[in-house]
């Protein structure tokens, strides 16, 4: 095997306590705004509810960024992935494997549509560890320089990264029936 570092670890700390902050603080604002506005009831419609829901996701999507990790050691890789590919959020799955466990490592493209028909699209880099036991799957921007971990993944399990085509799919059809499956 391909000598490794004894620890090595991705986290997705710094965009997880950013997410966080920027939810913390547009709720708060979408709650401030029922306080100041002469019409209590507009202001609640028009920018508290918008501002509050926005706040909610970023939060928990700060959340799920927070407890991403992989840490890549000499006898194992462990993974804590959130479970949402387009937009995580939590739970998170948290998988830990041998080496010699990891059959196929991944890559290909989602292009997620937010708008019906196919508009407004949003491509999401995804990546899957595959071992005996089923498949973890990595999306987004939760760990930064995920495709650098990838490659000590690769180098360190004896894989080389498979390309997959792309796929695409509606944020809303994700929500309700699942992320596109794998091949």
């Amino acid at each position: 095997m391909a000598p490794v570092e004894d620890r090595k670890i991705y986290s997705g700390k710094l965009p997880g306590a950013l997410m966080v902050s920027i939810g913390a603080l547009a709720l708060g604002c979408g709650i401030a705004v029922s306080f100041v506005a002469t019409d209590p009831l507009l202001a609640i419609l028009l920018m508290g509810l918008p501002s509050s829901v926005l706040g909610c996701l970023a939060l928990l999507a700060g959340i799920a960024a927070l407890s991403a990790r992989v840490e890549i050691s000499r006898a194992y890789l462990s993974v804590a992935a959130p479970h949402w590919r387009g937009c995580p959020l939590p739970p998170v799955r948290k998988v830990r494997m041998r080496w010699d466990a990891i059959t196929a490592l991944r890559h290909r493209s989602e292009l997620y549509h937010l708008l019906p028909g196919q508009g407004l699209p949003f491509p999401v880099d995804a990546y899957a560890i595959e071992t005996d036991e089923g498949r973890v799957i990595f999306a987004g921007k939760s760990i930064p320089r995920f495709d650098e971990a990838l490659g000590h993944i690769a180098l360190r399990s004896g894989r080389s990264v498979q390309e997959e085509p792309p796929v695409q799919a509606s944020i809303l059809g994700s929500f309700l029936k699942g992320a596109p499956r794998w091949g």
